[in-house]
């Protein structure tokens, strides 16, 4: 990737985090309610409220309120105290982060290995009805919701069989079941794109001129065909991975996982901006630099695809 289409991609990548956090300001802005409600409770009097908003600064003008929070983290590194706890809301970040990446690495980690293997074997393999078992059992993974097969797994394995834990974050045991569920879907992901990928290359002159040199059929699919076919697999790996660092909501509450999407959700619940602008911008971060990562990859793997971008 060249200089100046990295410098591009930065200056596009700081403007969309300024529109993202204004987009954030104005929909918790525009939603009934504000901390102040949390903390002072139905039994709160107008006066009380009033004095504790301006205590908190939330009846401060819009503009006034946005750029002040901008400013703090362009200017200070300081992303704002959290209303509800009054803890630095960069600490929670990083507590939260730690959770939602551990999660995320090795769902990414074990959903790529088998995808990579078995659309593999799915697009090369000479019987019929193992392509067509490989396409049915994708469809499932993917037509199921990931809150469904969660609680099935739940009912299953926690409650019934008591094999892990029930919720939250407490040994290796308690990944399984989060591991899973973020697995199964991504998994049958990869699998349909590996094996569309693949039977695409398959059909290229190199494949027939290998063929007829005597290269076997998984050295040829194991060292050729996927290396060719790994520029638009590599981009959407990423894309998918930004994903699951922002946070899998649904998955994070419905195991009590102590991560990113949790904290949002608990932010929204105690109308605590300054988390949830946090973790937004964070979600935001994080997905940008996947992309730009997936992109300097593209053009390692297709040097054509930087040709077409200038």
């Amino acid at each position: 990737m060249r200089l100046t289409r990295l410098a591009q991609r930065a200056g596009e990548a700081v403007l969309s985090l300024l529109l993202i956090s204004l987009l954030i300001h104005a929909a918790l802005d525009i939603a009934p309610g504000d901390a102040a409600d949390t903390l002072a409770g139905e039994t709160a009097g107008a006066a009380q409220l009033t004095a504790l908003r301006r205590e908190m600064g939330l009846d401060a003008p819009f503009l006034t309120r946005y750029g002040h929070y901008v400013g703090g983290i362009l200017l200070r590194g300081d992303w704002g105290t959290s209303l509800v706890s009054r803890q630095p809301v960069a600490q929670l970040l990083r507590s939260r982060l730690a959770a939602t990446a551990t999660l995320a690495v090795i769902s990414m980690t074990i959903a790529t290995t088998v995808g990579l293997v078995v659309g593999g074997m799915a697009a090369h393999h000479s019987h019929p009805w193992f392509d067509a078992l490989v396409i049915g059992i994708t469809a499932v993974a993917l037509a199921a919701p990931s809150y469904w097969i969660g609680l099935l797994l739940l009912r299953l394995f926690a409650v019934r069989l008591r094999w892990v834990p029930v919720i939250g974050r407490n040994d290796l045991s308690s990944l399984a079941l989060p591991v899973v569920t973020l697995c199964l879907p991504l998994t049958a992901t990869i699998v349909r794109l590996v094996r569309t990928h693949v039977l695409v290359e398959l059909r290229e002159r190199y494949v027939v001129t290998a063929r007829a040199k005597g290269v076997s059929q998984w050295r040829l699919v194991a060292r050729h065909v996927l290396r060719n076919s790994l520029s638009p697999i590599v981009m959407m790996l990423a894309l998918h991975f930004g994903h699951l660092l922002g946070g899998v909501f649904i998955v994070e509450t419905l195991f009590s996982w102590p991560g990113l999407g949790r904290l949002i959700v608990q932010g929204i619940f105690d109308q605590d901006h300054p988390v949830v602008m946090g973790a937004g911008l964070l979600i935001g971060a994080l997905y940008i630099a996947c992309n730009l990562i997936a992109d300097v990859a593209q053009d390692r793997l297709d040097p054509r695809s930087a040709q077409r971008a200038l």
